[in-house]
């Protein structure tokens, strides 16, 4: 895993892009975590690799399958929006309360958001809130701001 990374940015090596993603691949396909976040990013942005959302997003699920808590809020933010998969917000929904469960504070903010605005699931001020509270608690900005704005 290190010896792509190195590789791809020339890191005390002759750089070689080609190789490094090869090794990264490799890494990734073992099943090293670290690996696997690293290409679902790279895809996801184009990084030393051809931008693929649709491949990133298969990475993307399988940490999050795995508990990997910032590949739930990315898998979650891909679903709701589509990018690389189809557009599914009620499992985006589902994909934030777990990242939020596993403490990812802006995942609990767009949980609120969704239920507030009733995208993905029926509109619920009540579980709005719920999720609204979680991420006040966790000192998430806009979630502090809007509590402060309901009054709870």
């Amino acid at each position: 895993f290190r010896l792509s990374t190195m590789l791809e940015d020339g890191r005390g090596i002759k750089r070689n892009s080609a190789e490094g993603g090869a090794l990264l691949r490799e890494a990734a396909a073992s099943g090293y975590a670290p690996a696997q976040q690293l290409l679902a990013y790279r895809l996801e942005i184009g990084s030393n690799i051809k931008k693929d959302e649709a491949e990133a997003a298969v990475w993307y699920r399988r940490l999050a399958e795995k508990g990997d808590r910032q590949a739930q809020e990315k898998l979650a933010e891909f679903l709701v929006k589509g990018r690389g998969v189809t557009k599914n917000e009620a499992e985006g929904l589902t994909w934030y309360k777990k990242a939020a469960e596993n403490g990812v504070v802006g995942a609990a903010w767009q949980a609120a958001q969704m239920y507030f605005k009733g995208q993905g699931t029926p509109k619920d001020e009540v579980e709005g809130m719920v999720w609204l509270r979680k991420a006040a608690a966790g000192n998430q900005p806009d979630a502090v701001k809007e509590l402060q704005k309901r009054g709870g």
